[in-house]
């Protein structure tokens, strides 16, 4: 389940930039509901968990309201069945039924927006497969799970290779440059892979390299896909192909996280990477060009979610 609220076993996967929600901080939650069991009695509505929404009403107004809307949700009314209550009051307890019912999708308006984070686990590692056309933002987006990468593990090295000398976006991070590894020495003193233990990688453009160096190139990212777990190495793959066959096979399969741009990306190579990799159906894949959002990113494992610019809600529930 999805809420801004931090609890036992929630992991915080986005955090949100700008507007009213500035620095907030998404939080998945572990689903605690099993089958064959009772459902949970209504919480009591607390003020200090809307707060956002009350700020609106005046200091004597907030509890009896809070009351009528706890008297109304436990008659079991829709919010357009509440008489003589206004708008704002209608959206809080639309909110206050969303978190009753555990969740699944939350929405930003206004000048926030979501931007996913990696995972807070140390022990973990996460391989995200960014693809797009050029322009299409994919190198911002890396930028930005560097940034937060850095952020809960300062003692970490973020490490890119790339096929630009030099990357406005990503040079320029707010909280330490990467280090460039020359693709020259993967040929001429191949690394180990210990030498990238807890750290994050970047490859941008990866696929841009040819000859001995996309060789080399590829070798790394399949050894850091198949062993990287064990290391805790964070991979962070940027390309213009959205699937290649044999050579994306592998990293699609490993991947955590693939991050689409619908509006920039055909609708067949769309729909063939989201149905085979995460499991969407048509219609959803097509709702994704009028979803207003410039990229979208899916967690893969279990539980699925998907992420865009505004919203958030989880995936085959």
């Amino acid at each position: 389940t999805l809420s801004w609220s931090d609890g036992k076993g929630a992991k915080a996967i986005a955090i949100v930039k700008g507007g009213d929600h500035d620095k907030e901080l998404l939080y998945l939650h572990p689903d605690e509901v099993k089958a064959g069991t009772k459902p949970k009695k209504l919480n009591e509505i607390k003020a200090i968990d809307y707060e956002r929404f009350l700020k609106d009403f005046d200091a004597r107004e907030r509890v009896p309201l809070l009351n009528r809307l706890a008297e109304a949700r436990k008659e079991g009314k829709h919010p357009d069945q509440l008489i003589g209550e206004g708008a704002k009051a209608k959206e809080l307890y639309k909110q206050i039924l969303e978190d009753d019912t555990k969740a699944k999708m939350i929405e930003i308006d206004g000048d926030s927006l979501f931007q996913p984070i990696p995972s807070a686990e140390a022990d973990k590692r996460e391989v995200w497969y960014i693809c797009g056309a050029s322009g299409s933002g994919k190198s911002y987006f890396a930028r930005g799970l560097a940034e937060a990468y850095k952020k809960l593990y300062p003692d970490r090295e973020v490490y890119l290779i790339s096929k630009l000398n030099d990357d406005e976006t990503l040079d320029k991070m707010k909280i330490g440059k990467p280090k460039r590894i020359n693709v020259e020495t993967l040929i001429t003193d191949p690394p180990e892979l210990e030498e990238f233990k807890e750290c994050m990688v970047l490859f941008d453009d990866y696929d841009a390299f040819t000859g001995a160096h996309a060789k080399a190139v590829r070798a790394l990212i399949d050894d850091l896909a198949t062993m990287g777990r064990h290391t805790k190495t964070t991979m962070c793959l940027m390309t213009h192909k959205l699937t290649d066959y044999s050579k994306t096979r592998l990293i699609l399969n490993e991947a955590t996280h693939i991050v689409v741009y619908p509006l920039a990306t055909a609708y067949h190579p769309l729909k063939y990477l989201l149905k085979q990799y995460v499991g969407l159906e048509e219609k959803e894949v097509r709702a994704l060009k009028n979803c207003g959002s410039r990229w979208v990113c899916f967690h893969k494992n279990y539980p699925q979610y998907q992420i865009t610019e505004h919203t958030a809600k989880l995936l085959h529930q």
